[in-house]
Formats: C-alpha cells, sequence, structure tokens
C-alpha cells in the first residue's frame, strides 16, 4: 500500500510539474509574440518589412516596401460583411492624435488576416513613424 501512496505521489509530481511548465512556456511565448512579432508568428515577415520603412522615407518608398501586402482603401477594399469602420478602429497601446488617426496609413497582409496591422503615419509626404500591431 505504501508503495502505491508514493507512485501517486511521483505521478502528481510529474503531472503538475508539466502542468506548471507548460503554462510557463504558453506565457512567455504568448509575451514574445506580442512584443517580438516580426521575429515569431505566421506573419514574420510582413512585420519584418513594416518594421523596415524608415522614419523620413517617402510615401512612396513605404508603398513600395509594402507593395507584397495590401493597402486598405487603395489596393483593397473592405468586403461589406466586415463591420463598417472596422479599420478605422484605433489600436491599443498605439497612441495617436487626431489628425494621425485620419491620415494612417494601413497595411495587412492578405484578406484573411484583418487583425494584423502595420501602420504608417505620413506627415508632409514623408513618414513620421511605423507602428504594428499584431492581431
Amino acid at each position: 500500500m505504501e508503495d502505491v501512496r508514493k507512485l501517486a505521489q511521483v505521478f502528481a509530481l510529474f503531472v503538475g510539474g508539466g502542468i506548471v511548465i507548460s503554462l510557463v512556456l504558453f506565457v512567455g511565448q504568448t509575451i514574445l509574440y506580442y512584443t517580438f512579432p516580426e521575429w515569431i508568428g505566421p506573419h514574420h515577415e510582413f512585420y519584418r518589412t513594416c518594421k523596415s520603412i524608415g522614419t523620413g522615407s517617402t510615401i512612396e518608398e513605404a508603398r513600395d516596401a509594402m507593395k507584397g501586402y495590401l493597402e486598405v482603401g487603395r489596393t483593397w477594399q473592405p468586403p461589406a460583411q466586415l463591420p463598417a469602420g472596422i479599420f478605422g478602429a484605433t489600436v491599443q497601446g498605439v497612441g495617436e492624435s487626431r489628425v494621425e488617426h485620419e491620415s494612417r496609413i494601413l497595411f495587412i497582409p492578405d484578406g484573411k488576416n484583418l487583425a494584423d496591422w502595420c501602420l504608417v503615419y505620413p506627415e508632409r509626404g514623408r513618414v513620421a513613424r511605423v507602428e504594428v500591431s499584431p492581431d
């Protein structure tokens, strides 16, 4: 009977340890994904390309860099079944003024991944800043 109890304790220790390790890995992966989307996740090249747009670049240079992706409202029109104004939403964690919000240029990787955003903020024909927003 004592052997069964020890075996049950060892089993519980392994299961509990496995659960704790799994949770730690999951939380770590989630933090890394939202902190460094250009290195992990399904759209790392999209985010890498977005982040490669330099401050001071012309808007045409930014569009040229992102030519493999969709520019919402210019090279791609959202389907009618999407909620109106979805691409006009504010981005959590990205501060922007009203002028920036109204003038920003929004890129998405493709028509199936609408929540992955590359935001280019123009100012006098040049890129003032670039932000990414992973889903």
